[in-house]
């Protein structure tokens, strides 16, 4: 896909008034096409430039955050990274280790707990600010053996920062369902709520579960669980019976700022290995409906306000919320909304919204050519 139909899918993303933390997984995603890294991440920061927040595609997600967020003399970011401060705190909107790259760097005690345990070699960052004040990174890093970041690598950040601190400052409560984002995992759990073993992406999705945020509202305290919520072993508890091998309880809901979180709990026998009996979690991350169908619509044979219209209509608004929010007669929506049956084939509102969560694996009406979604 070209560039110019990325950037228009990650202002999409960041105009869909959903919040910072629910948009970033996919956000992230979709920034590898517009700049190659191996891996991108997102740090929230306090006014002095501690992290209070984090994402990373990084698969130990719950070791970064606590390498990043545990206490020190200075914010752990500006001792991993020399000359950062700038960006922190100056007016400087771009950060790229390769014109701070020496030897000595690479070889500081800093370097090796910061950065080395991750491969972050090479740095691209941008500063999100909200009225000149930097209130998170967004970070771009390549392996040792993957080339520095470029100039153009940097011209193309700095192009984008205005749509993150956007992205980040909006917040919607969203009124439609939630839909499978295909983000899941596994982890096994003892009677003390203990992560006995997991998959990478089960611990990641775990600790996301438990941690809306990595640091209490309104302080710097920083709370790190390695264990699963009280409420999820509560359910637990009756499958640690030998007699319940293979028995299923009924699937546990928990949304969070991240999305929703579907549990689903399994008792196994793991007397092999501990003498004691054990509970498997599979845990599967959903996102709100409106991102399935911001990512669906970039291939439908839509126009713009017709996109714009199906995405309305996912947050749960009637006809009349519609035509407000686009400024225009009721008759006008009802007259997209008929359009939009007759090309997707469908006679209900429930219907279309299935068949755009299907997305273009349904093999109808799907094409290439992307269209722009805006929602103030």
């Amino acid at each position: 896909m070209k560039k110019t139909a990325e950037v228009a899918h990650i202002r999409q993303l960041c105009s869909s008034g959903l919040g910072g933390q629910v948009i970033m997984p996919p956000l992230l995603n979709a920034l590898h096409a517009l700049i190659s890294s191996s891996q991108n991440h997102f740090f929230w920061l306090d006014a002095k430039g501690y992290v209070a927040n984090v994402y990373t595609e990084a698969l130990d997600l719950p070791t970064l955050a606590r390498t990043y967020a545990g206490s020190a003399t200075q914010p752990p970011l500006i001792e991993a990274f020399t000359g950062i401060t700038e960006l922190l705190f100056g007016n400087v909107d771009v950060y790229n280790s390769a014109r701070h790259a020496a030897r000595r760097v690479r070889v500081s005690d800093a370097y090796r707990r910061y950065r080395n345990p991750f491969d972050f070699h090479h740095v691209l960052a941008g500063s999100v600010r909200e009225r000149g004040v930097c209130i998170g990174l967004i970070m771009f890093t390549r392996s040792h053996v993957e080339p520095k970041f470029t100039t153009r690598d940097e011209e193309r950040l700095e192009s984008l920062l205005p749509y993150f601190s956007r992205g980040l400052q909006s917040s919607r409560n969203t009124r439609g369902p939630f839909s499978a984002s295909g983000d899941t995992g596994l982890v096994i759990v003892d009677r003390e709520g203990k992560i006995r073993r997991a998959c990478s992406n089960g611990r990641r999705l775990a600790f996301l579960a438990t941690h809306p945020s990595i640091a209490k509202d309104g302080s710097s305290e920083i709370v790190l669980a390695s264990d699963v919520s009280e409420e999820l072993l509560h359910l637990c508890r009756p499958l640690f019976d030998p007699h319940a091998s293979g028995v299923r309880f009924e699937r546990m809901r928990h949304s969070s700022p991240w999305g929703s979180f579907v549990f689903q709990a399994y008792a196994l026998d793991d007397g092999e290995c501990t003498g004691e009996n054990v509970v498997g979690i599979t845990v599967e991350r959903q996102e709100p409906l409106p991102l399935r169908l911001i990512h669906s619509m970039r291939w439908l044979q839509l126009s713009i306000k017709q996109c714009e219209v199906c995405l309305l209509l996912s947050y749960g608004y009637g006809y009349a919320a519609i035509a407000e929010r686009l400024t225009v007669k009721v008759s006008t929506v009802v007259d997209h909304v008929r359009k939009i049956y007759h090309k997707l084939g469908v006679s209900q509102q429930e219907e279309l919204l299935r068949k755009l969560v299907a997305g273009p694996d349904d093999g109808a009406v799907w094409e290439q050519p992307p269209t722009e979604i805006r929602l103030a």
